[in-house]
């Protein structure tokens, strides 16, 4: 295991706990586990229904301000991965990855700015578009969307 030093967001620390648990039981414990840390999954769901916190609670904000809008300059960008190609990477680890295994899946990416101009040319937008500020934006929608 990496022994670099590592303080996570508080947003992030139970996460990172529980990565750590799972990779030490890999690792000591005898336990095949794999990890995959998560990037922005798009496409409809292949099982119970989900939705994603990257979208849709900035869609229905945008709903409200009939524009479509973006974090400062919009140049934050995101990974992103479609959910059929997430399923068949872990259909691929089940089969092939060494325990404790971590991966980072993506096959692409989207900057807020760009993600704003697709929403600002849904029906009711008119191609307007708005930027928000990180203030303006973790209190409307909390501080997990742009952390």
């Amino acid at each position: 295991m990496d022994d670099t030093p590592f303080v996570p967001m508080d947003i992030r620390k139970d996460r990172v706990k529980i990565n750590e648990i799972v990779r030490i039981a890999g690792v000591r414990d005898g336990i095949r586990t794999f990890l995959f840390c998560p990037t922005m999954i798009y496409g409809e769901s292949l099982g119970l229904p989900a939705k994603s916190n990257q979208l849709p609670k900035p869609y229905a904000q945008l709903r409200n301000i009939g524009a479509g809008a973006y974090i400062g300059t919009g140049v934050n960008r995101w990974s992103n991965v479609h959910i059929l190609d997430r399923a068949g990477l872990y259909r691929l680890a089940l089969k092939k990855a060494l325990s404790a295994s971590y991966f980072y899946a993506e096959n692409g990416e989207a900057s807020f700015a760009e993600i704003a101009t697709f929403i600002s040319k849904a029906p009711g937008f008119e191609g307007k578009m708005q930027s928000w500020s990180a203030q303006d934006t973790i209190a409307e929608l909390g501080s997990g969307l742009i952390l």
